[in-house]
């Protein structure tokens, strides 16, 4: 049985999802955008709450997202089903002219973070540098987009509001006159701590934290200043309009070959790779016999079953 996407499976205790969620035809929707940034972070709020997900950092640039969640086992496919449709529910509303059809290029992109603290910190500084990596801004400040490092080195909560659009049309078929503010919810985004890092007071963290983002975005301005690039004005990427098509954007196809991990440690890395191919055969295993009609077939622990059971021809 051959799988056109890596298997969607919980990952072991510690380790967390690097995911990227890319909306159709590079539009870069998210750019200039509030009302439709608002309306995200408010469902990202929500289904934190609900899923009781972990989010270390969470970065809004142009045309994709980057959260970098932990989550709890089983609720992963039922979290980005719920997030992607209330985020293309808010795209559809928000971004004129976008029509109809799917929102995102394809179902989210989700690479795996070894539990190390040196992968998670090096996946943070990734996620949250993507403007001035991307040559958009030297000062993440510059960049019309949303960025979670502001919270991260506070430690204080993003309060996002949600509204809650099925009571509200519920609430309006007994009330026509009934007041869509009275459904908005109010749900504070905690951005955990990084693992391994638990023991630092948060000045100690913080300074941690400025420390290495200065490295690094020192490197990414000085390689960017020797190849003679250009970086836009503050008032360029201000004018830039959600229904803009980016220019340059990272292309893949479904099947291209991306990373099934993320990590800095060659140990921790080999040890998810043997562990994560042994559970695809034993999930490959149980589809084809769950898929020829035996429905007692036994799924490997943190996967979910195909759709079906359909008896195939032979």
């Amino acid at each position: 049985m051959k799988m056109s996407q890596p298997l969607r499976v919980d990952y072991p205790n510690g380790m967390s999802s690097f995911v990227t969620r890319r909306i159709r035809n590079s539009q870069l929707v998210f750019v200039n955008n509030q009302s439709l940034e608002d309306r995200v972070l408010g469902a990202l709020g929500k289904y934190l709450q609900k899923f009781e997900a972990k989010i270390y950092a969470y970065t809004i640039f142009g045309s994709h997202d980057h959260p970098m969640i932990e989550f709890k086992p089983g609720s992963k496919s039922n979290f980005f089903r719920d997030f992607g449709a209330r985020t293309a529910e808010a795209i559809k509303k928000y971004v004129a002219g976008f029509g109809t059809g799917a929102a995102f290029e394809r179902r989210p992109s989700e690479q795996a973070i070894t539990a190390d603290k040196e992968s998670h910190l090096d996946r943070l500084m990734y996620t949250v540098l993507q403007p001035i990596a991307a040559g958009r801004c030297k000062n993440l400040s510059d960049y019309p987009g949303f960025n979670s490092f502001k919270y991260i080195l506070s430690g204080k909560p993003l309060i996002t509001m949600f509204f809650n659009g099925s009571a509200f049309c519920k609430a309006k078929k007994k009330d026509k006159d009934a007041d869509p503010k009275l459904f908005m919810e109010t749900y504070p985004i905690f951005f955990v701590r990084l693992p391994g890092f638990e023991d630092l007071s948060q000045k100690e963290y913080r300074r941690m934290l400025l420390k290495e983002y200065d490295k690094r975005r020192s490197e990414i301005i000085k390689k960017f200043d020797e190849e003679g690039h250009q970086w836009p004005s503050v008032e360029s990427l201000r004018k830039t309009k959600s229904t803009s098509v980016a220019k340059n954007p990272k292309r893949s196809k479904r099947n291209s070959k991306r990373p099934l991990v993320l990590s800095l440690c060659m140990q921790a890395k080999q040890s998810f790779l043997e562990w994560y191919f042994d559970k695809l055969e034993k999930y490959k295993k149980a589809s084809r016999a769950y898929l020829l009609g035996d429905s007692t077939a036994l799924f490997p622990e943190g996967t979910c079953k195909p759709p079906g059971p359909l008896v195939l021809a032979c």
